[in-house]
């Protein structure tokens, strides 16, 4: 069977799962084509999370919808807004986290099940720096991490933060045995000459709880593989990284920890209760404090403009708490409701004027710090609807 498969994967945490599909079709026999219009069968990796995202998703659905070969919808979509989609599409969809019996059922079961697709949790690092590379290859996005390996120890995601719907379509956590991660680490380690690894996952800090590991005994095994192992660790919910906090300060009083990203999305206390995400200003400020006492500069972190009822001045608290900082760079989001989100309920909504202003007076204010940011106006974020992330194998 032609397959066509499409990934509107605004995270790039869903990478791997596109490439555990791509390799699950290949091995099964089927051909792969690079346009919708040759395709027998289109798959269609939606993305859901926020209002812009959810909305492309379904212009794409009736895009595809309408070419000759068979359109199958999976992804985000059809567990966030499955009435949403039935509203345009009548063709088949499956929910992400019932994608272990759907892919067999579409496409046959004569390779190992999507499941047992563990090398799919790994990729290299592109061959050239960053700014050569993108100069050379236009027509990919690369982001920073594709510098380094990469590694996607887990899947699923245990938090339940209000303006997250992305948490209705995630399958059940599953981390990946520790050795199997070690190894194909050597593998590449060895075959790239990089040494440097970046760690991305929805819920990161949970890992092993499912099988008696943890992050710090998956970390060590890591450095053990080469004295010149250096760790990045993206998308550190703030409760795990305080609760590894004493392992992070380890991992930087040693020189093994190049990269750490924490979003804290709020420095609000009374925002970040409302959105459910289990810690206080009093607590961030410990643990930016810390790790910033070290010297430490590879800093991140994310900022949401105008969750529901948030103020001015609470907005002004987060800016202040991120300039006073100095962190390196601040990925700015303006909230755009999706179906299915908590925090749909929450009243009364930040106009979206309101909103833009904020992320304009963000954009100034982190100019001025010398914090590098990206966001929704940013031309990169502009081109997220044409452009899938590169698969750099």
């Amino acid at each position: 069977m032609k397959v066509f498969l499409r990934g509107l994967n605004a995270c790039i945490q869903r990478k791997a799962d596109i490439k555990r599909y791509r390799q699950y079709l290949a091995e099964n026999g089927h051909e792969l084509v690079g346009s919708p219009e040759e395709a027998e069968t289109i798959l269609l990796w939606t993305c859901s999370y926020r209002r812009d995202q959810h909305d492309n998703s379904l212009r794409l659905v009736d895009e595809y919808g309408k070419l000759p070969g068979e359109l199958v919808v999976c992804g985000c979509l059809p567990s966030i807004d499955p009435a949403g989609l039935r509203q345009s599409f009548k063709g088949r969809a499956f929910e992400w986290k019932n994608q272990y019996d759907w892919m067999p059922a579409l496409f046959g079961t004569s390779a190992p099940d999507l499941a047992g697709f563990e090398r799919g949790f790994m990729e290299r690092s592109i061959p050239k720096d960053l700014a050569t590379y993108k100069q050379e290859n236009p027509h990919q996005k690369v982001t920073y991490s594709d510098q380094f390996l990469k590694m996607y120890p887990s899947e699923g995601c245990k938090q339940t933060c209000a303006y997250c719907a992305e948490r209705m379509a995630f399958p059940a956590y599953r981390s990946i045995p520790v050795q199997s991660l070690v190894d194909r680490s050597r593998a590449l380690m060895e075959e790239t000459g990089q040494r440097r690894l970046v760690l991305w996952a929805d819920s990161l800090g949970d890992y092993g709880h499912d099988m008696g590991e943890s992050l710090p005994g998956l970390v060590r095994a890591l450095l053990a593989i080469d004295p010149a192992v250096e760790i990045g660790l993206e998308n550190m919910h703030p409760v795990h990284a305080l609760g590894h906090l004493p392992f992070l300060l380890e991992l930087l009083d040693e020189g093994r920890l190049f990269l750490l990203k924490v979003p804290i999305q709020s420095a609000s206390g009374r925002v970040l209760s409302l959105m459910r995400r289990n810690y206080d200003r009093a607590d961030i400020e410990r643990l930016f404090g810390a790790v910033m006492g070290t010297g430490f500069k590879n800093f991140e972190t994310d900022v949401i403009a105008g969750f529901p009822t948030e103020t001015g001045d609470e907005f002004l608290e987060t800016l202040d708490f991120v300039t006073g900082h100095r962190v390196k760079y601040v990925l700015l989001s303006g909230y755009l409701e999706t179906p299915g989100m908590d925090s749909a309920a929450i009243f009364p909504k930040v106009p979206q004027e309101e909103i833009a202003r904020r992320l304009e007076l963000a954009r100034e204010r982190l100019g001025l710090a010398g914090i590098f940011y990206n966001d929704d106006n940013s031309s990169s974020a502009k081109e997220r609807f044409e452009k899938d992330f590169v698969d750099f194998g």
